[in-house]
């Protein structure tokens, strides 16, 4: 697959100054939100805050058109995302492995 950043081997410490510290801090640094919650009441244990763990793999296009923008630009996707999450269902995005094609 060419030049590859590779998947993450330890989510927690890899993220800690990237996708999962900021989007941990989303909510926090974004401001108010004006969207309709729905919890309590959605589902069962909605009380509590969930994280929904995901894996992203950015393909050698996505490189070409955004190159060492490529994180930046994922993380404030991800941001925006988990806000609306954590605010509308209680459950918090987080990246848990990431793959970065850079060439095929």
């Amino acid at each position: 697959w060419g030049d590859q950043v590779g998947l993450v081997a330890d989510p927690v410490s890899a993220f800690e100054s990237g996708l999962g510290a900021f989007t941990r801090n989303a909510v926090t640094s974004a401001g108010e939100w004006g969207g309709e919650a729905w919890w309590p009441g959605c589902y069962t244990g909605d009380a509590e805050l969930h994280t929904l763990k995901i894996g992203l793999i950015l393909d050698v296009p996505f490189w070409e058109k955004y190159g060492n923008a490529s994180l930046s630009y994922v993380e404030g996707v991800i941001a925006e995302a988990s806000f609306v999450l954590e605010n509308q269902l209680n459950i918090r995005l987080e990246v848990a492995d990431l793959t970065i094609y850079k060439s095929a």
